[in-house]
């Protein structure tokens, strides 16, 4: 293969690239004229359902002896009623709450309290080889890969995704308009 060749085959990419640019553009400008369309729409209907949600949520709050049995209704498709909310703990001071925990509960600390160790990646590229070898760890230098680069961020995540679905996970594409 010769330059030459490269430059034919990057010429039909650069078309195929000002093709996808193009349906790209056009449907950004479709969205666009949607949008358009309908967002004073959604602001307004936005208010709106923020009041009555307000509104229903204070008379709720405030005829809670309505909800004791069933504790929720559907009207109208709409769920409404009390529920009960998630268990929580609050936890002033975590490192006082470890400590009175190893004190108090010691043969069962373990199990109250989350011990998370892990590897440091990022320091470990400062080790020799033979150190890396004493810790069984083994480095992977980075391997060259076919790289087209492009400033349009929006084409790259869409070709980039495709490429994913499809398996070829050795491939990276960033593509440069023509």
């Amino acid at each position: 293969m010769e330059i030459t060749d490269i430059q034919v085959l990057t010429k039909e990419y650069a078309e195929s690239n000002d093709k996808l640019q193009n349906y790209l553009n056009e449907f950004n400008e479709a969205l666009e004229d949607v949008r358009r369309k309908y967002i004073g729409m959604i602001k307004i209907s936005s208010v709106e359902l923020s009041r009555k949600t307000e509104i229903l949520a204070n008379a709720i709050s405030e005829n809670k002896h309505l909800f004791v049995k069933p504790k929720t209704f559907t009207f109208h498709g709409i769920k409404v009623g009390l529920n009960k909310s998630k268990e929580s703990f609050e936890i002033e001071d975590e490192e006082r709450t470890i400590k009175l925990i190893e004190k108090f509960f010691d043969e069962e600390k373990n199990f109250y309290i989350d011990l998370k160790k892990s590897v440091k990646k990022s320091a470990l590229k400062d080790l020799s080889e033979s150190e890396l070898a004493k810790i069984k760890v083994v480095k992977n230098e980075g391997e060259d890969q076919v790289l087209i680069k492009s400033v349009d961020d929006i084409i790259n995540k869409m070709v980039n995704s495709i490429i994913k679905s499809i398996g070829s996970d050795d491939i990276k594409v960033d593509i440069k308009a023509a």
